[in-house]
């Protein structure tokens, strides 16, 4: 004879390893910055090479596991809707980290969205050129 207890455990266990997976990616279009006058610099973008970065974000009932702590002070698109900033900008500093460059050019971000039904995870790759700035006199 099956007790309560036993169908509970066996339907929490069912549900907790049903799980989905999405995939999304698009471009960001960049905005058009006014630069003063005074304030002139020249870009140079190094295409030869597409720089890349990983960010992730481990969730546990809505509760931030695990996540990256360094991130980029602007870059990302201001869409004040867009849930995946933190990681997009965290992926940005990852790209950057260790080169020359000042910023990201044509940042291409992948989103993977891993769900179950008490952990979920993000996985946030962006790809791009690396470009550095030289103030001009």
């Amino acid at each position: 004879m099956k007790s309560p207890f036993n169908i509970a455990i066996s339907l929490i266990i069912l549900l907790a390893s049903c799980g989905t997976l999405t995939k999304t990616g698009r471009v960001v279009e960049s905005s058009i910055v006014t630069i003063p006058d005074t304030f002139r610099t020249k870009l140079f973008i190094d295409t030869s090479k597409r720089l890349e970065g990983v960010s992730v974000r481990k969730t546990f009932l809505f509760f931030t596991t695990d996540s990256d702590n360094n991130f980029v002070s602007n870059g990302v698109a201001s869409d004040p809707l867009d849930v995946y900033k933190n990681i997009k900008s965290a992926a940005i500093y990852n790209a950057l980290n260790g080169t020359n460059n000042d910023i990201l050019v044509l940042p291409k971000f992948t989103i993977l969205k891993q769900k179950t039904l008490l952990t979920s995870k993000v996985t946030v790759k962006v790809t791009g050129y690396g470009a550095y700035q030289r103030v001009i006199k």
